[in-house]
């Protein structure tokens, strides 16, 4: 198990200067955009513009923060809207996206798997107060994105641990962990299985 400390992430700046992005993960470790399997991170997107293309890579997005992105899609006749807390939109990195927002900076979570190689599948868990539930990770790799502070996490042998909005647990086929919130909470759960 390890846990990326989201305030420890480096951040870089767009070369349009319209937002930046903050890597989480990437596998291997040390891979660049061109050769990764996968690779999770986060983007403050500040200006309306175009997505970047990535061949054949397979995308989800989710917005944290913000009202959402108008998104018009190639081959697509309506425009797709990405809400606050709403579902992942998947869709494949080749296809022109151009993006609106809809009031305001919006911050966005990104999952892209290298098509052949890994898959993914992204969702929303929320988590009642003082309700702990068991999270057995059922694929090769499974993380877990703490949207709130302040959630403990214990487990067999793991002790108690204060994580901080943002982070991110990551955790493989086999493990399982309890978590144990101090108060309602939502995460974004992702399960990563090579193909």
């Amino acid at each position: 198990m390890d846990i990326i400390r989201f305030n420890q992430c480096q951040s870089t700046q767009w070369k349009n200067g319209g937002g930046t992005t903050t890597q989480l993960i990437i596998a291997p470790p040390g891979a660049s955009l061109d050769n990764f399997d996968y690779r999770v991170s986060m983007a403050r997107v500040n200006s309306d513009g175009p997505f970047s293309r990535f061949e054949a890579i397979d995308r989800q997005l989710l917005i944290l923060e913000g009202e959402g992105l108008a998104l018009e899609i190639e081959g697509k006749e309506d425009a797709a809207t990405l809400l606050k807390l709403g579902p992942a939109l998947t869709f494949t990195g080749e296809l022109m996206i151009d993006s609106k927002l809809l009031a305001g900076p919006v911050l966005d979570f990104n999952v892209m798997t290298r098509r052949g190689h890994y898959r993914a599948k992204t969702e929303y868990l929320r988590l009642e107060k003082n309700v702990g539930i068991n999270q057995e990770c059922r694929s090769r790799r499974c993380l877990l994105m703490f949207l709130t502070q302040a959630l403990c996490l214990t487990g067999e042998g793991i002790p108690v641990l204060e994580l901080q909005t943002y982070d991110l647990l990551s955790y493989e086929a086999g493990e399982t962990i309890r978590l144990q919130p101090q108060a309602a909470a939502d995460i974004i759960r992702v399960w990563l299985d090579r193909c």
